[in-house]
């Protein structure tokens, strides 16, 4: 093996987790770096993929950093990057001590994570910067309300229908998200609520079209400058892609026929989109990331309206690689003394997605 190949560590390598995307990403890249992948859960693909593997506690767990750690001593890691929401949050939580073991981590700083993973400092970070917002309100769902009827009628006094309902912190994706149009469905998502998941929930209008949806990926250097920029316009069309896919019964303030939630499973067309470049950049640059950022919006009458903004590698990151932008890698070469990083071009074009079947004849299964 080259001495110039380095050893990326990246954890959660399974089914649709960040961390698969980042995988794929770096193994077309095979003279560059030596991958070792972990999971919670042994008989996960990753596994079979690349050249070393490991299982590992979840996140959650009092020894999950420990596991870690020894591991990149083991393997002699140059770079970590956290493939899962949980791991991301305990990792760059502990990047000192991380940094002090010569790993260097692959997040954003921890001030633009904490951020982003809560919804509406999110959304107040949208507003005191100047960018569209959707009108939001707050909800917490504790033992019991006094009356849910007076609940929904003060809500619909200050939001206009369609509204979508979710949770605002630590949801990354499309977690427990509801779609609401009349008062009877609001009354009924929140009796539900207070008898099933009491917690902190964020109410929002609902915003444009499925039809003008994207996500956008920016990637920062360390000092914050916002230097190469991805635009997938989504092919929200079925099963796959869709969460939520229901008729529209009001057609006042949303014109279309149908409201779309949107997966976490992005496919469409990749093409240039300036206009998105130039917002998302100038957003990423406002919030100071330092590192990977992706962006969930779309295109509305009152403009470029976020919906998510996740700070992490996205679920498109092995498609961006496809087309010749591969944010880990430029990630990584940022993070490099004296470097000097520029827009990257990439191919434009359609990419479509499915389920794949492998099998691994003679495997047995794995007992723990």
């Amino acid at each position: 093996m080259s001495d110039s190949i380095e050893t990326v560590l990246v954890t959660a390598a399974s089914g649709t987790n960040t961390g698969t995307q980042v995988m794929h990403a770096l193994m077309m890249l095979p003279d560059k770096y030596r991958l070792v992948v972990t999971n919670m859960e042994p008989n996960f693909l990753g596994q079979y993929q690349v050249e070393r593997s490991h299982v590992v506690p979840p996140a959650s767990a009092s020894n999950y950093l420990e596991k870690i750690l020894e591991l990149c001593r083991q393997e002699k890691v140059d770079y970590l990057v956290p493939g899962s929401e949980p791991e991301l949050k305990v990792i760059s939580a502990h990047a000192n001590q991380i940094s002090a073991a010569s790993i260097t981590l692959l997040v954003n700083s921890p001030e633009v994570i904490a951020l982003c993973m809560d919804k509406v400092r999110t959304v107040d970070f949208l507003r005191e910067n100047g960018f569209p917002f959707a009108r939001s309100l707050t909800l917490e769902i504790d033992a019991g309300p006094d009356n849910i009827d007076q609940q929904a009628m003060d809500i619909l006094k200050q939001l206009s229908p369609p509204l979508v309902i979710k949770p605002y912190r630590n949801s990354g994706g499309s977690k427990g998200i509801h779609l609401i149009q009349t008062k009877a469905e609001l009354l009924a998502v929140l009796s539900r609520l207070y008898q099933e998941d009491v917690g902190s929930y964020m109410l929002q209008e609902y915003q444009g079209s499925a039809d003008e949806e994207y996500t956008v990926g920016v990637m920062s250097d360390p000092n914050g400058n916002a230097f190469s920029c991805f635009v997938l316009k989504r092919l929200v069309n079925s099963t796959l892609t869709r969460l939520l896919h229901i008729p529209n019964r009001i057609k006042d303030r949303i014109k279309d026929d149908y409201l779309t939630i949107s997966t976490g499973i992005s496919q469409g067309w990749v093409g240039d989109f300036p206009d998105l470049r130039h917002f998302c950049v100038e957003v990423a640059e406002a919030l100071g990331s330092t590192g990977p950022l992706n962006i969930q919006c779309r295109k509305t009458q009152q403009g470029i309206m976020i919906f998510e903004i996740n700070p992490r590698f996205s679920g498109t990151t092995s498609i961006r690689a496809l087309c010749g932008h591969n944010d880990p890698d430029m990630i990584i070469r940022s993070r490099k003394p004296g470097s000097s990083m520029a827009q990257v071009p990439y191919k434009h074009g359609l990419v479509l997605r499915s389920l794949q079947n492998i099998f691994m004849e003679g495997v047995e299964p794995t007992r723990v």
